[in-house]
């Protein structure tokens, strides 16, 4: 600052320093990083144990399909064999 402006004046800081901002961001760096890591570590647990319990769900679902379907084929063949006798009979 020149001696003829007052020490409240915008213009040259004579404290800047280029090191400090190196300091600043670097730091501003290390925070993102450590949030970012945090969400990971937070969320992928919480997102495997949601697909997890919606395979068990499907799982159990699916066993319940191949049952019903187990069912119908029987009541199908024992209808297959119903009709033959039918026919023969004629």
């Amino acid at each position: 600052m020149s001696a003829s402006q007052p020490p409240d004046t915008p213009g040259p800081h004579p404290r800047f320093s280029w090191k400090e901002v190196e300091q600043q961001v670097a730091a501003g760096l290390i925070l993102a990083a450590v949030a970012g890591v945090g969400y990971i570590a937070w969320t992928v647990p919480r997102q495997l144990d949601q697909i997890y319990h919606q395979q068990v769900a499907l799982t159990q679902q699916a066993k319940g399909m191949e049952q019903l379907a187990a069912k119908h084929g029987e009541a199908i063949q024992g209808l297959d064999r119903r009709v033959t006798r039918l026919e023969a009979q004629r």
